[in-house]
């Protein structure tokens, strides 16, 4: 998973409800708390509704294409531990250091 999908689970998560349910920001205040224009947050939700992470749970919009924004429910996906390498419970596990710093060799999910 790219860093970009991983803040945007993390920012959902943020505006969730203990569930992960009543997910409802508004891409407008997405793009403006990651600092991507708001076409990159539609990818970056396309990408984590792509993975199982996210799904609609009822669509935004109206007439106009204004009012309501669209809920989302994040989830998790039954296979996603098999899809996706951890972090070990002491969150190093996976860390190896590089010439160029700290990598996460195996840390993938898609």
């Amino acid at each position: 998973m790219r860093h970009e999908e991983k803040l945007m689970a993390l920012i959902l998560a943020t505006y969730a409800d203990p569930d992960g349910s009543r997910v409802r920001p508004g891409n407008e205040i997405l793009a403006a708390v990651t600092g991507e224009s708001e076409r990159n947050v539609k990818r970056r939700l396309a990408a984590l509704r792509e993975m199982g992470l996210l799904t609609v749970a009822r669509r935004g919009g109206g007439r106009s294409g204004r009012g309501k924004t669209t809920e989302y429910q994040l989830t998790m996906p039954s296979d996603l531990l098999e899809r996706c390498s951890m972090l070990g419970p002491d969150e190093r596990t996976l860390w190896q250091a590089t010439d160029g710093g700290p990598s996460m060799d195996g840390a993938t999910c898609g």
